[in-house]
């Protein structure tokens, strides 16, 4: 869940991969792996792996993901 005050336009510049290195509950990296996980709430080991290593791997800015 976003927090109510959480912009995301203010991060929208941010390369995805910079945004993977953040730690767990971080509200930027939240509503990036929510955005690529396109509504998957279930995925298997390898599939989630692949997920995190495109996003790890990613020349995308989180504008480009979350929009």
């Amino acid at each position: 869940m976003i927090h109510p005050r959480f912009n995301i336009d203010h991060y929208k510049h941010l390369l995805v991969r910079s945004v993977m290195r953040r730690q767990d509950g971080d509200l930027v990296l939240e509503a990036v792996l929510d955005a690529a996980c396109k509504g998957q709430t279930q995925f298997d080991l390898q599939e989630w792996e692949r997920l995190l290593r495109g996003l790890d791997n990613s020349d995308l800015t989180v504008g480009e993901i979350v929009t």
